[in-house]
């Protein structure tokens, strides 16, 4: 019985908030105007378009009236939370109806996007989805790496990082596939795919790793966290920088938001993806889409083979290079270089995806995957909301 009062009550609460922020059952209708099905595809729609404030903590539902999960979001990074996002299927041109309800929301979400810093393994910051995993360096790989990405390859849904670093804090390590993935991708001191350096006198100039973290949405359908960076020397003029990074659940591409400041007229910033040279490859330059497949990695090919990717977003004039294929190590880049002000912003996405995954098997389906996901980008969802 106590139970029972309990769940009205909070159902009662529900509907208050939700009354109270102007409208008892918003209707939000999802336009595809795209000649291809999106499938479980994140949806933002804002609080001013829903005429609710942070306090809504009832349902969104289906056209079947089935409660979905969904997560309050900040999409501009101050601090505070001012939109909700979703996940929805919606065919080709057609629409998709949902809606808010006064119904409390107990929609768990499995597999879900993440972040986490690791301080027990050297400052590691790491995130991951129901698809990839990634991680950057932190202040106690200082001096001996860069700012580049790492990434970690996954065969299974599952999130994995908390059991990999557990695994690996008892001797474990995680370079080891034990029926979920491993990370083989050695990024060094190379940007890996989506990190950045200064390009100057045709030569790029890396950050060391980042200083500090903050997370701006924890998850669990998308993952926003910051990075910042001390200032480092390019040619006499500091730099600082930070990143603003996020990961929707299901998606192989993270976003990124890069920020450099400094005092002078433009600097050239570099972005894109490290090239392995000791397998084999190719590369598919694409307009402002930078793809390459590469591998077999491991012993007799027994790590598979991967893909990285990078598509430029603010920037459309930015400058595709080849760069130093016939130089260290860790030369060898695709890359995009944007000219920028102090205080710009450049945005991309980059990420990456596995021969050993159920979701790639070659070159062509990780091209066809970036293609898609740069024409979702071309064709987005428009929404409509009915108060």
């Amino acid at each position: 019985m106590k139970h029972q009062k309990l769940k009205l009550l909070s159902a009662t609460l529900a509907a208050t908030l939700l009354s109270a922020c102007g409208n008892s059952n918003p209707q939000i209708t999802l336009i595809n105007s795209a000649n291809f099905d999106r499938n479980q595809e994140i949806v933002e729609v804002s609080y001013k378009q829903l005429n609710i404030n942070a306090k809504f903590a009832g349902s969104v539902v289906d056209s079947n009236n089935n409660a979905i999960a969904y997560q309050h979001v900040d999409t501009d990074f101050d601090g505070q939370t001012d939109a909700i996002l979703f996940q929805a299927d919606i065919a080709a041109n057609a629409s998709s109806n949902y809606a808010l309800s006064n119904q409390t929301s107990n929609v768990e979400v499995a597999n879900k996007a993440q972040g986490m810093y690791v301080k027990e393994r050297a400052d590691d910051f790491a995130w991951e989805n129901d698809r990839i995993a990634y991680r950057m360096y932190g202040p106690a790989m200082t001096g001996m790496v860069h700012g580049g990405i790492d990434v970690w390859t996954k065969s299974v849904d599952e999130n994995i990082l908390e059991h990999w670093y557990t695994l690996n804090s008892q001797g474990q390590d995680y370079h080891v596939d034990r029926g979920q993935g491993l990370d083989f991708y050695h990024v060094g001191k190379a940007l890996g795919p989506g990190g950045t350096a200064i390009m100057h006198d045709g030569k790029l100039v890396h950050s060391d790793v980042y200083a500090d973290w903050k997370i701006i949405n924890p998850g669990p359908l998308r993952v926003t966290f910051e990075l910042s960076y001390k200032p480092f020397d390019v040619a006499g003029t500091a730099v600082s920088q930070r990143k603003i990074i996020s990961l929707d659940k299901g998606t192989f591409l993270s976003h990124f938001t890069n920020i450099v400041e400094f005092n002078g007229e433009s600097l050239d910033l570099a972005y894109g993806i490290y090239t392995h040279n000791d397998v084999a490859q190719e590369h598919k330059l694409q307009g402002l889409m930078t793809m390459q497949w590469q591998g077999p990695y491991g012993d007799n090919g027994s790590n598979g083979e991967l893909g990285t990717a990078v598509i430029a977003l603010s920037d459309t004039d930015a400058k595709a290079i080849t760069y130093g294929q016939d130089g260290e190590k860790y030369d060898p880049h695709h890359l995009y270089v944007s000219t920028v002000k102090s205080g710009e912003a450049v945005s991309y996405l980059a990420g990456a995806g596995w021969s050993k995954s159920k979701y790639f098997s070659d070159a062509a389906s990780w091209y066809n995957y970036v293609e898609s996901a740069n024409n979702k980008l071309a064709q987005p969802i428009e929404v409509s909301v009915k108060l």
